[in-house]
């Protein structure tokens, strides 16, 4: 306190010395002997108590009113700016006063818990920045403390420090330059980026972090940031030719994406060495989004509604969101005043009041909006400048036309393939002999080697692999943001984003970064395809043809994308449907009304964007390409059908809930009648298969399903998928036209359906290494968004009706699989958790390292061999019980080659049992109420045929005919 006053007196340099001094002797022994033991006093260790007492200083210093004035911000003490110069000088002058902030730090009065000097520390001059840097060091020391006191306290002291100067700015106009101060804040933060990541994603550490970084990212000086984007992009280069590269940025896999075509180039290019450090890169960066992502998402309040039942406690918040964001009335409320007038809420004989509440909901979507759009543009921002680098532009035309034509940044229509398959820097195109030829003479080329000097710290020298593993760590951010809940805005922002991304790279590098991954993208794009709000609907629309297009012109077929598109299509429409019912309910609940579970209708309503969407691709592809277009109608119409499946599949599972006994009674509210003429309107406006599986009874609570039009859907729905392409789901849909069957009690055609899995099984094993299978997505699998709040389609289980004896207990729940939202369901590869480049999750995301390069099939071999000769044995049970003894008894010849073939003779015994059983069903039974039947030793149905010459004895007698 005494230091910080005799600002007011003396001079500042002066004050500087003492300053320094003070902090200084925190770190030096000077001949002391000094032990890190327990106080006596306090109990505690010594390190801890000189931990607090530097807090202490800081704290001084961050609430010293001339804070910013003691530091001379460096920005404003320059004098000759950039203005209306070409954009290389523009960079080359904010790199070089990046550099010059860079080299301002004072880590050697911060580093360390302790004495750890034994000489004096030399005071340095007064410089800029000088206590900003000793403040945010210490506290960022701090933040990593055993103790948590400690942590918080030095947090809190970070954000106060931001927040205050951050008001000031704004208030006196000088906000850049205040950023500015902080901007080594970055590169420091960048090194803890590991230790935040095991933090919880709520915690004060990382509420108080990381909107510091934010609001760096947003008001420092445009041109100072890219110079730091630079810096951290050419640290990265060849960081993924390191051993441990597969470990921290996942591998990548060769097939069907291109990459062993461009690889090849590696070998071509002699690439000059780069030293490697373990210094932050431009990967550090996009994992810190990654985890700002993750903090700064909405929270909201939907399952304390669908807990509870009491109305009054359906705006409960956390109590800390009160005391960090404003409350305002929710604007849901002035809408429904207009929309239910007529809607009586009401609870016993109180009317509820709910319009004049106030909440911090609207605050905290507003703040995670804004925070959200910051990390786009940044990522958004990264990529440019690093493609800047990549092929960096001449300030005029006349430079371009002076350097060599072989310099590939030089042609701006090529395509990025093209400038990976060559040299991308001029330390590989140009010798560096030929900047100091002696022998040359002309003027001209030796300005030309100067320039291409200034310009190699600007270039870089990705490989190709560099290049994936970069697409790969800004897509990471991108998916990530797609996941979440986000604002139309911040996820149509994404998604122009992610569109760039694919027309800058290229599809081939696209896929290849994206690797297995690709599965999730088409979950996210599908589900904003099917988004209620035309903004975000067009957006994803406009990326899903994106991607079929270029692939098509890539490849000449959607193998790339087709797979994963038809494998995700039913889960997406489960998570949209399940959504819509969520909040079905809790808008019933907030008005005080009883719950009305949703219709059949009502669920189609909800997927019609979707099916617009697919429509369009069907009848309303732009393109004039005749063998694109008709490729694209093929396509779509397998998505049809597999809509049109899961429709039928709702449709069944409300009318087996409806028979069951708990909703016999027809249920209806106000707000139900209300949305019924609505939900009818866009109904009838698109594929109306409601009417179709449930006749015009489809509103209605008590209704028959339609069993020929679910027959036809399951079916061709099941042929939707092969034996060698997604067996899992062909089976699904298979066993689940069997479950209808036996509901039916129709013991032949499920039957005929068993068989048709055992022959699904026994194809799809004999490629059991080849055959691609989807894997669940982690952040839908563990979150109760995509939860029917009543039970749905995805927890159906098949009961043990026509369960007979011999047969393996039916454990699977292959039809809840395509949906794929248990969380137990997931399998996890080993090395998955490793700590290293992200830890669980790949730079921070919300995918796992093992997810891009490798797919383990969700049957293993032994489990499809299993489940074939269950089948089998199954179906045999099930033509006897239908009366087809020819069918039975080749079905239980299938089990006994089986079992003989892989010598089980204890299942191939009772095999041959059940097959005797079938054998002898067809002897007909002796009639003992008939003499005949009786007396005759061998019975009345069989006679005895002599093939050959007869004997005397038996000629012109009974049965020597033809003889």
């Amino acid at each position: 306190r005494f230091i910080r006053d005799m600002f007011s007196i003396l001079d500042p340099s002066r004050v500087h010395k003492l300053a320094m001094v003070y902090f200084a002797r925190f770190v030096t022994k000077q001949g002391k002997h000094w032990n890190d033991r327990d106080s006596k006093i306090t109990g505690l260790r010594c390190s801890w108590e000189t931990t607090k007492l530097r807090l202490n200083a800081v704290t001084l210093f961050v609430r010293f009113p001339e804070f910013m004035k003691i530091n001379a911000p460096l920005m404003e003490s320059l004098k000759a700016w950039p203005a209306g110069s070409s954009a290389d000088s523009t960079r080359r002058f904010y790199s070089h006063v990046f550099e010059k902030i860079n080299r301002l730090r004072l880590n050697e009065f911060t580093s360390g818990e302790g004495p750890m000097s034994k000489v004096d520390i030399p005071i340095p001059p007064m410089k800029s920045h000088w206590l900003a840097e000793i403040c945010v060091d210490i506290c960022i020391f701090a933040t990593g403390h055993a103790e948590q006191n400690i942590q918080y306290r030095a947090s809190s002291l970070l954000f106060e420090l931001f927040w205050r100067h951050s008001q000031q700015g704004r208030a006196n106009g000088n906000i850049s330059v205040v950023a500015s101060v902080f901007l080594p804040f970055l590169p420091k933060i960048l090194s803890h980026v590991n230790y935040l990541s095991t933090l919880p994603a709520k915690g004060q550490l990382r509420k108080d972090i990381i909107p510091c970084a934010l609001f760096i990212l947003q008001s420092a000086p445009v041109g100072l940031v890219k110079a730091l984007w630079r810096k951290l992009a050419k640290r990265a280069e060849g960081k993924t030719q390191q051993a441990d590269s597969d470990d921290r940025f996942g591998g990548i896999s060769g097939s069907g994406a291109g990459y062993k075509e461009l690889n090849a180039a590696i070998h071509l290019s002699t690439a000059a060495h780069v030293e490697i450090d373990d210094e932050p890169d431009i990967y550090d960066m996009l994992g810190l989004l990654n985890l700002a992502l993750t903090t700064v998402e909405y929270e909201g309040n939907m399952m304390q509604i669908e807990e509870t039942d009491e109305v009054e406690n359906e705006s409960d918040e956390n109590p800390t969101w009160r005391r960090e964001f404003l409350l305002s009335v929710d604007s849901r409320a002035d809408n429904d005043r207009g929309r239910f007038s007529s809607v009586s809420i009401q609870r016993g004989n109180e009317a509820l009041n709910t319009a004049d509440k106030q909440s911090t909901q609207n605050s905290r979507r507003w703040y995670a909006h804004d925070c959200s759009m910051i990390i786009i543009n940044v990522c958004r921002q990264i990529v440019r400048e690093t493609l800047g680098m990549l092929r960096p532009s001449f300030s005029s035309s006349d430079e371009a036309d002076e350097v060599d034509a072989s310099y590939p940044g030089v042609s701006g229509s090529r395509s990025m393939s093209d400038i990976f398959l060559q040299q991308t820097s001029f330390s590989h195109s140009y010798d560096e002999n030929n900047s100091d030829d002696e022998n040359s003479t002309n003027k001209k080329e030796s300005q030309q080697q100067r320039r291409i000097r200034e310009r190699q710290l600007e270039s870089l020298a990705f490989s190709v692999t560099d290049t994936i593993i970069f697409v790969r760590a800004v897509t990471s951010v991108y998916l990530h943001t797609l996941t979440m809940k986000q604002s139309d805005v911040a996820i149509a922002k994404t998604l122009t984003a992610a569109v760039e991304i694919v027309k800058i790279f290229g599809i081939k590098v696209f896929l290849t970064a994206v690797g297995e991954t690709l599965q999730h993208w088409m979950r996210v794009t599908l589900e904003h395809c099917g988004a209620r709000r035309a903004d975000v609907r067009v957006e994803g629309s406009e990326f899903l043809n994106l991607l079929l297009r270029l692939t098509w012109e890539a490849y000449g077929s959607f193998f790339r994308i087709r797979l994963p598109l038809l494998a995700v299509q039913t889960e997406v429409m489960e998570r949209i449907v399940a959504m819509s019912a969520t909040k079905y309910i809790i808008e019933q609940r907030r008005l005080g009304l009883d719950p009305v579970l949703m219709s059949n209708e009502s669920a189609e309503a909800s997927l019609t964007p979707l099916w617009r969407t697919i429509d369009r691709l069907h009848n309303q592809s732009a393109s004039r390409n005749l063998s694109f277009k008709s490729a694209l109608s093929r396509l779509a119409v397998l998505m049809k059908r597999l809509f049109k499946a899961y429709l039928a599949a709702h449709a069944l599972e409300i009318v087996s809930r409806t028979q069951g006994g708990s909703d016999n009674v027809p249920k209806t509210n106000a707000y139900v009648q209300r949305m019924r003429v609505s939900v009818h309107r866009i109904v009838s406006n698109a594929a109306a298969f409601s009417k179709m599986f449930l006749g015009n009874q489809a509103t209605s609570y008590l209704c028959s399903v339609q069993n020929e039009a679910v027959e036809d859907s399951f079916v061709k729905a099941a042929d939707v998928y092969s034996s060698t392409e997604l067996p899992s789901h062909r089976v699904a849909w298979l066993r689940k036209l069997a479950d209808f069957h036996r509901t039916r009690g129709r013991f032949a055609e499920e039957a005929t359906c068993r068989c048709y899995i055992y022959h699904t099984y026994q194809e799809a094993a004999k490629q059991h290494e080849h055959i691609w299978s989807s894997s669940p997505y982690l952040p839908w699998a563990s979150s109760s968004d995509g939860s029917h709040p009543y039970g749905g389609v995805a927890e159906l289980e098949p009961d043990n009706a026509s369960v007979v004896s011999g047969r393996l207990g039916e454990t699977s729940t292959s039809f809840r699989k395509i949906f794929y939202r248990a969380a137990d369901s997931v399998r996890v590869r080993s090395g998955d958790w490793g700590v290293g480049g992200g830890g669980k999750y790949l730079f921070f995301g919300v995918t796992l390292k093992s997810e891009f390069d490798s797919v383990s099939p969700w049957y293993s071999h032994s489990e499809m061999e299993e489940h074939m000769v269950a089948e089998a044995e199954l179906s045999g049970d099930l033509y006897l019980r239908a009366g087809i003894v020819e069918s039975s008894r080749y079905a239980w010849s299938l089990a006994t080659n089986f079992y003989s073939e892989t010598f089980n003779y204890a299942r191939l015994a009772y095999v041959y049992r059940r097959l005797a059983i079938v054998v002898t069903s067809q002897v007909p039974v002796i009639d003992t109420s008939n003499q005949l039947d009786m007396s005759s030793p061998i019975g009345r149905f069989y006679k005895v045929y002599f093939h050959g010459g007869a004997p005397d004895d038996l000629l012109r007698t009974q049965g020597s005919e033809g003889f």
